[in-house]
């Protein structure tokens, strides 16, 4: 991180100096790292090239200070002890059951939908009907019917479809045994394939407020300012949005972050994330966060080629900020 701020004006290197200092006033951050040198790195944490290992023995992901972080006891009493309770077959059914939930929250939406257009199509045959134009009638009454049937085509072929997805992670979950209880939330589920803490990052020109914290920015929708969460993407993507402002003229730095989520909604692309307030508002309401994650067979990468991968904690009091660039 030195040799970042030697290469940055020094306005710039100022600013991240500053941010770096608000970043150290977490809390939770200080007690990490007052713990970080009790963390011992034994024979059996590195592989015969020396790099750090995963509790499944796979070469970890994690630069070893952040290694070294989820390992101390602060990280594991706020993030909950991932080391052990983390089982990759009860992780996976995990997330099958929270898509199932996501499925039918989609169901219970597209019916509110197709009841709701076939509300109005039918107030529509009710002001036909009661015209006096005898010779228009019979068009506008015919348009309706056909409103009426297109809409529930339209909508019941999305939940024929997620119905038939919900029966089959049922059948799966029902057949593994798969019962859930309150000790699925005993730990952060934003984890890596190894399992372990998974690093997000954000780049963007929010700054963390004086305790470090990130503060949910506001978006206009209807002229009412509304709040969504925090937006987390992959390296990639976020380097990608952070270099993008960078050539704009914008300001931007360049976070990394762990997030303590443990019941988030999962979508499997991108959603419209303001289509509708409600929508949200809802998610918040059962969830504390979103993430979007998609199947290695489907594709991952938007018209810019950056890997979509998006998280939202809706609750900033979830995320440690590690770093900043």
């Amino acid at each position: 991180m030195k040799e970042t701020l030697e290469n940055s004006p020094p306005s710039e290197a100022k600013e991240v100096l500053e941010i770096r200092q608000k970043i150290e006033r977490q809390e939770l951050y200080k007690k990490i790292h007052s713990e970080i040198e009790s963390v011992v790195v034994g024979e059996n944490d590195r592989d015969r090239e020396g790099n750090l290992l995963a509790p499944n023995g796979e070469k970890s992901k994690l630069p070893e200070l952040e290694w070294k972080m989820t390992r101390t006891p602060s990280f594991l009493k706020f993030f909950g002890n991932w080391k052990e309770k983390y089982n990759k077959e009860q992780y996976d059914l995990w997330l099958k059951y929270q898509e199932k939930q996501t499925c039918e929250d989609y169901i219970k939406r597209y019916q509110e939908y197709k009841e709701g257009k076939k509300s109005e199509s039918l107030k529509a045959l009710e002001n036909v009907r009661a015209r006096d134009n005898k010779e228009e009638a019979p068009t506008w009454l015919e348009y309706n019917l056909k409103q009426i049937k297109d809409w529930e085509n339209f909508y019941q072929k999305d939940i024929i479809r997620l119905s038939q997805k919900v029966s089959k992670l049922q059948a799966e979950l029902i057949n593994s045994g798969f019962n859930i209880h309150s000790t699925d939330f005993d730990y952060t589920k934003v984890l890596d394939e190894n399992g372990e803490p998974l690093l997000l990052y954000r780049g963007t020109d929010f700054t963390p407020d004086e305790n470090g914290k990130f503060i949910i920015p506001k978006k206009k929708i209807n002229g009412n300012d509304f709040e969504v969460g925090v937006f987390f993407g992959n390296e990639d993507e976020a380097k990608h949005h952070h270099e993008g402002r960078k050539i704009e003229g914008k300001t931007s730095n360049l976070y990394k972050a762990f997030v303590n989520g443990r019941n988030f909604r999962i979508f499997d692309s991108k959603p419209n994330y303001w289509a509708d307030p409600k929508d949200t508002k809802e998610w918040q309401n059962k969830y504390d966060g979103v993430w979007v994650k998609k199947s290695e067979n489907e594709e991952t990468r938007t018209d810019t080629g950056v890997n979509l991968f998006d998280y939202i904690a809706f609750n900033p009091d979830d995320v440690l900020i590690v770093e900043v660039e």
